[in-house]
């Protein structure tokens, strides 16, 4: 019941659009119902407990002032043995009653024990010395680098390719073409089953610790905490002086927010950035990216919430923003992956073709039909 809850409470504006409210509330009776099942088994075996260790304990008390008196007036025994025999019998009970008690919290707790245990059983990412040297930033190379999933087909085959520093470069393709993927193995939350990624010039691979301080990274679903818009957007970096702040949150066009907000840059987030439009939680995000002073910021479709002209504008600004540093972006917008330096074009898995606009209008087919179909064509036009 809590799981259910949990997962649809907090899609209530999703089912109220749908006009599902009925077949919730249903879906949720049910779900009680089953809890209500569940809890009057364990009330009735609580309820059965209680009463058999009553007549238990009724029985032996009557057992033993029955045969006790017998025993005393056969001489068999002290008047004062009953006593002593009820003593030893009310101190094992109580043991034996500890020992029933423990065996059913262990029972309780198997269940949550078997998922901890699965927890801990996992690989723990070893991440390095938060201390330790980090390399200068360069271009990030990919060699023979493929990924996939356990269990699953491969999602990335045989990468090659040299992702140019100091350059915006706009990563494309259709949905499921691993665009997410190569990313997060240049993040190296996940590492490849075959090839290596390093940068140039490197002697040998950074840690994990060593290699993430390079990066920035702002997603579509944007990770927000609890607390206020500064601490949100300082959570990278630890402090930036007023002014440092003040320019950053007009980078992101983040300030005309802010002057609606009576407590500016104090204002509560909300849990999960709740008390923020989508738009305004991905500006915040972009923010916190860019006050790493990161040397690639990594942008996975973290505008996709902005109306166009913020969009555009929150573009050209983060550029200027990365100066001489990278910026790495997945585009669905076709106008805007055209303005970036490099085009990298994913599709089914593979990297097929690298290069400017002008050299992908050239000589690759399905770019030019993407810039087609973009700008209102169709792909019969295609020659």
């Amino acid at each position: 019941m809590t799981a259910f809850f949990a997962e649809h409470l907090k899609c209530g504006r999703q089912i109220k659009a749908q006009g599902l409210e009925e077949e919730e509330i249903k879906a949720g009776a049910e779900a009680i119902n089953e809890q209500f099942k569940a809890d009057l088994v364990f009330g009735f075996l609580f309820t059965a407990q209680t009463l058999i260790n009553s007549i238990y304990q009724t029985a032996y008390t009557i057992f033993i002032a029955i045969f006790g008196s017998r025993m005393i007036r056969r001489g068999r025994m002290d008047s004062s043995g009953i006593l002593t025999f009820q003593t030893y019998w009310s101190t094992q009970d109580r043991y034996l009653s500890e020992i029933l008690t423990q065996y059913q919290n262990v029972k309780g707790t198997q269940g949550a024990l078997e998922k901890v245990t699965d927890v801990l059983s996992y690989e723990t990412e070893e991440t390095g010395d938060a201390n330790g040297p980090v390399c200068p930033e360069g271009n990030i190379v990919l060699e023979n680098v493929s990924f996939g999933y356990p269990d699953g087909e491969e999602v990335l085959h045989d990468v090659n390719c040299t992702v140019p520093y100091g350059k915006s470069v706009a990563v494309i393709g259709a949905n499921g073409s691993g665009k997410s993927t190569f990313f997060k193995l240049l993040l190296r939350l996940y590492e490849p089953d075959s090839g290596r990624i390093y940068i140039e010039g490197q002697t040998e691979q950074e840690d994990l610790h060593a290699w993430r301080s390079h990066f920035g990274y702002a997603a579509q679903n944007t990770a927000l905490f609890s607390g206020t818009i500064k601490e949100n957007i300082l959570y990278s970096c630890g402090d930036l002086s007023d002014g440092e702040l003040e320019r950053l949150c007009a980078a992101v066009n983040l300030d005309e927010v802010l002057a609606e907000k009576e407590n500016g840059l104090d204002e509560e987030a909300g849990e999960a950035g709740c008390r923020l439009s989508g738009g305004q939680q991905q500006r915040v995000a972009i923010a916190r990216a860019l006050a790493a002073k990161p040397g690639y910021l990594m942008l996975d479709e973290a505008t996709s919430q902005l109306d166009f002209v913020n969009d555009r504008i929150i573009e050209e600004n983060t550029r200027a923003q990365m100066e001489e540093r990278s910026v790495i972006f997945i585009a669905h917008n076709i106008a805007s992956a055209r303005r970036a330096d490099v085009i990298m074009l994913f599709d089914n898995g593979r990297l097929i073709n690298m290069g400017t606009d002008s050299e992908l209008m050239e000589r690759c087919k399905l770019y030019r039909e993407y810039v087609i179909i973009s700008e209102g064509g169709s792909i019969d036009e295609e020659v």
